[in-house]
């Protein structure tokens, strides 16, 4: 079972690396740097100056900026991949925070670990993002991508990712664990990889959602008579390791 286990989580990381398509480098980015922000209004355009995409950003600690940037095209599952590290690598509430806006509306908060801002289908997007360094970062970087989802993709990896990590939490010695690692490595085993890119590839992919779907979702878990109730939670440290500033932002 160690062979099928490592082959599942090798074509796992495989998947991930193809959940995107049609990417294509952001042109045309300016920068405004700034202080804390006032309301959700960004400079005036004319207040902004080249920015090369991959570049430099940041005047010390706590320092502020905004972005600029256009899509001229999009589709249903577009979206703009967003990453801002720290010049020296830090952990995650110590790297830069960002606010996603697009035409005119705040979306989403951007961080390391928070990266695509869904786009939408309208024909152009406006995008603005305001970036702070943080409390414990002078620099940082700022790229920026297009990139379209690909839902059968997507939608495999996760229909693998969600039990294979389940079997970590398994006695590797059970019935239930061999028999859950047998339904995945058969879907992996489905798979073309020798072109990535191609119809057969995308034809495998949807085959091995088929069969997970009848044959392990629908066949093997069946109805379930347990209960389980889900609560969300999240919350934030007031001033942990932001300004309250910063607090006030986040929130």
């Amino acid at each position: 079972m160690k062979d099928q286990y490592r082959k599942v989580k090798k074509y796992l990381n495989l998947l991930e690396s193809k959940r995107w398509k049609n990417i294509k480098r952001a042109e045309n980015i300016t920068i405004c740097p700034c202080d804390y922000k006032t309301g959700n209004t960004p400079p005036s355009l004319s207040d902004f100056s080249p920015f090369e995409n991959g570049g430099t950003w940041g005047s010390g600690k706590d320092s502020h900026a905004w972005f600029h940037l256009t899509a001229e095209t999009t589709g249903p599952r577009r979206y703009v991949f967003i990453e801002a590290p720290a010049i020296v690598r830090s952990w995650v509430p110590q790297n830069p925070q960002l606010l996603a806006y697009v035409n005119g509306k705040m979306r989403q908060g951007v961080d390391r670990n928070h990266c695509e801002v869904y786009l939408g289908d309208e024909e152009t997007a406006d995008i603005y993002i305001y970036a702070n360094t943080s409390m414990f970062v002078d620099k940082a970087t700022l790229t920026a991508d297009f990139r379209d989802m690909d839902d059968d993709v997507d939608g495999l990896y996760y229909d693998v990712r969600f039990p294979f990590e389940m079997l970590d939490y398994l006695d590797t010695e059970s019935a239930e664990y061999g028999q859950i690692l047998y339904f995945l490595y058969r879907a992996v085993s489905m798979l073309e990889l020798y072109d990535m890119d191609s119809e057969d590839f995308r034809e495998s992919v949807r085959r091995a959602r088929e069969y997970l779907e009848k044959e392990f979702y629908t066949d093997y878990c069946r109805p379930q008579t347990a209960k389980i109730a889900c609560i969300g939670h999240t919350h934030i440290d007031c001033a942990w390791k932001w300004t309250l500033k910063q607090t006030r932002e986040k929130v």
